[in-house]
């Protein structure tokens, strides 16, 4: 072994080996390199600024919106432009929505790639945001860190009215409105009310009843009509019975309420609060949800009734179900005048049926010799129950026929009540009632023809029991087969009408 060669031995390499160690080596060295550049530009969940922007009140939705982040350490800006657009989403309209880029590198400044750069520690930039081309701009100081990570921020910019605290492009006292409708809900202060909420329930949110200026607590107030909330009765109304000559006089004074949900809708549940009383007044929903009502008649006088409905603004809460979305609030208001017994509208003299008639139709054809009727209605005598409800529509004249669908039952005493309604200028309205019996069924039995088959009915024939036409106390009434004598056949042939209360009156 000559010297050389020990040499390389001793060394622990051989030439051919050195060679390829620094081949490895460089390829170590090429990897480091680009590890670290990749290590340095890794991106993060980018922060989202999103908000409105106003001019002088107005909300801006065109134009250029530029920010720019300074680090405080000193170092290059990062400057964002985004576009200004009406952006329509929950608590909108928005100005603008803007994404802001993150990489997360070793503290210090932003590198080249226009990023904000975050750490675990947080870095500390000046914020400017400033619309093109105006003065319109806002500055702040911001810290980022990795907690700030896919993270949202609304901020608002520019100048909104005067009185708008929460600087929403609504005034104060157009939102106290809504923060004062419900004391109920959670809506506490005018930070509460957003944009994109409806209040009310009619279709148009808050933003559009303020830049409209319609009532955002009123579902009646709307500057689309056709989707201003109008299917409900509310009525101050007086009741009288139609005299055979001579004037009306009121015999009942009262209050009622009728709601009807809209298309693809049913009421869950409600309530009334009138002027002064504290408590609300439930409402009554039927089992469909098709109907919530209300009535009040035990008034004497119309100073009794206007102790308890007195002039003043009524409200109405209404929880209704909409096709398959949950449940939402219909909420209207009713603002009613003073009124005195002088304030009624006229009553309706009906021309037919006449008082007490009997005989009447179940499908009656109703004369009320004037087309200033606003809505007909049925109860039943004896019950006071409601079996029939008409709103007066473009059809109708000075006639109303009760439809095949809505018969009325065979001899039973009805209430028809006409009325005349003043609505939406007073709400006050005049009740003509007049008391008419439907025609009856044949029935066997009606000894004392009263329309029923009872006790009264049997007491008779049983004084003529077994007696025939030539003996005392024979009476030909009990005679119902007409063979001259008053049998078991014919007690039979009561008892098979017995309890009848629907009988044709003879």
């Amino acid at each position: 072994m000559d010297n050389r060669q020990q040499a390389s031995t001793i060394k622990g390499v051989t030439p051919a080996v050195k060679i390829r160690y620094l081949s490895i080596f460089a390829f170590l060295l090429v990897f480091k390199v680009t590890l670290g550049v990749c290590l340095a530009n890794i991106p993060e969940p980018g922060i989202i600024l999103y908000g409105k922007v106003f001019d002088n009140g107005s909300l801006l939705t065109s134009g250029e919106l530029t920010w720019t982040f300074a680090p405080a350490s000193g170092g290059d800006s990062v400057v964002i432009t985004t576009t200004l657009m009406r952006i329509d989403a929950e608590g909108g309209p928005y100005s603008y929505r803007v994404e802001l880029p993150l990489t997360s590198v070793a503290p210090g400044s932003p590198d080249s790639s226009g990023t904000l750069v975050i750490t675990d520690s947080p870095v500390e930039y000046y914020r400017t945001a400033q619309v093109t081309g105006t003065s319109i701009s806002m500055t702040d100081t911001v810290t980022l860190s990795f907690e700030n990570r896919g993270t949202y921020e609304y901020i608002n910019i520019g100048s909104s009215s005067p009185g708008d605290t929460d600087s929403d492009g609504m005034a104060d006292s157009w939102e106290q409105a809504i923060v004062d409708a419900d004391p109920d809900d959670d809506i506490l202060s005018v930070s509460d009310v957003f944009w994109g909420d409806d209040f009310d329930g009619d279709g148009e949110n808050n933003w559009t009843e303020w830049q409209n200026g319609t009532d955002p607590t009123d579902a009646s107030s709307t500057s689309d009509v056709s989707m201003a909330y109008n299917n409900f009765l509310f009525e101050i109304f007086r009741g009288a019975e139609q005299p055979d000559s001579g004037p009306f006089v009121a015999s009942r004074w009262g209050a009622k309420l009728i709601c009807w949900p809209r298309e693809d809708e049913s009421f869950i549940s409600g309530y009334l609060k009138i002027p002064g009383d504290e408590t609300p007044v439930p409402l009554k929903v039927n089992e469909t949800g098709d109907e919530a009502r209300f009535m009040d008649m035990d008034y004497s006088s119309v100073d009794d009734l206007a102790a308890t409905y007195a002039p003043g603004e009524y409200r109405v809460n209404l929880m209704a179900h909409e096709g398959l979305s949950g449940p939402h609030h219909l909420r209207f208001k009713v603002e009613l005048p003073f009124y005195s017994s002088e304030s009624f509208p006229d009553y309706i003299t009906i021309e037919s049926p006449w008082p007490q008639q009997t005989g009447v139709s179940t499908t009656p054809l109703f004369d009320f010799g004037s087309d200033s009727w606003d809505y007909v209605e049925l109860l039943k005598a004896d019950t006071l129950m409601e079996t029939y409800l008409h709103l007066k529509d473009d059809m109708d004249t000075d006639v109303h026929e009760v439809p095949p669908e809505a018969a009325l039952e065979n001899g039973v005493w009805y209430l028809l009540g006409v009325d005349n309604y003043d609505r939406s200028a007073s709400w006050l309205g005049s009740l003509t009632i007049l008391p008419f019996r439907t025609v009856g069924i044949a029935c066997t039995g009606d000894i004392d023809h009263d329309g029923d088959v009872d006790g009264e009915d049997l007491a008779v024939l049983m004084n003529a029991y077994n007696t025939s036409s030539s003996e005392p106390g024979f009476d030909p009434h009990a005679d119902f087969n007409n063979d001259d004598q008053v049998d078991e056949s014919d007690v039979q042939m009561l008892m098979d009408f017995f309890g009848s209360t629907q009988c044709m009156l003879q």
